[in-house]
């Protein structure tokens, strides 16, 4: 499913058949406010609690100019609300910020933010207009400890059991693409082929 403006750049796909996310200034989705700009393509799959699961997304950022967006998200998992629930930030996601990669955990009740402990697990400088090879193990939890081991271009960058998922009754689902605060800035983000789901993806953590 895909969430952008409906713009002609907002989703396209270059000559090497990479999806290929922009937005502009005043690019807001159906559904956001206009502090929010949006083009994102979710996964349909649900992922299980206390399970290891895998993603693999490899992607590069164009280059350009510094984003100044204060939070910029560039992949999430996204919660799975129950019923009645308001939508809350994603359990996991990898932010673009000041030129830096970084990723985030979140665990709790699922209510509420109050009721949520977010964790920076790490941060790292990254080069635009370069292939940023991510893979991900993940262990989500209804509110308790799971865990999170992470690589970037082979090199494992976290480990570590964290807070990550929230007290509801479905687990959170994968989305990718751009996420940001509204800034004047465009911004540019290819993907290769995404891969998640609960079969193991250690082969792609070496992938150059």
């Amino acid at each position: 499913m895909a969430q952008n403006a409906g713009k002609p750049w907002s989703l396209t796909e270059d000559a090497q058949g990479n999806a290929v996310f922009q937005v502009r200034a005043g690019d807001v989705a159906g559904g956001d406010g206009p502090t929010k700009e949006r083009s994102e393509l979710a996964h349909p799959g649900k992922q299980p609690f206390d399970t290891d699961m895998w993603v693999s997304a490899p992607f590069l950022i164009d280059p350009g100019p510094l984003s100044s967006a204060p939070w910029c998200v560039l992949g999430q998992f996204h919660q799975s609300e129950d019923d009645g629930e308001a939508g809350l930030s994603p359990v996991f996601e990898q932010q673009y910020v000041g030129g830096h990669l970084r990723f985030y955990a979140r665990g709790g009740a699922g209510t509420s933010m109050a009721a949520t402990t977010t964790t920076l697990m790490c941060e790292m400088p990254v080069e635009r207009g370069a292939w940023l090879h991510v893979v991900h193990r993940i262990r989500f939890s209804r509110g308790g400890l799971g865990h999170v081991r992470s690589w970037l271009n082979g090199a494992q960058v976290h480990d570590s059991d964290v807070r990550i998922g929230y007290d509801d009754r479905v687990g959170p689902y994968w989305k990718h693409g751009i996420y940001r605060a509204a800034s004047p800035e465009t911004l540019t983000v290819r993907y290769g082929t995404v891969e998640v789901g609960t079969t193991s993806l250690a082969a792609r953590i070496t992938r150059t």
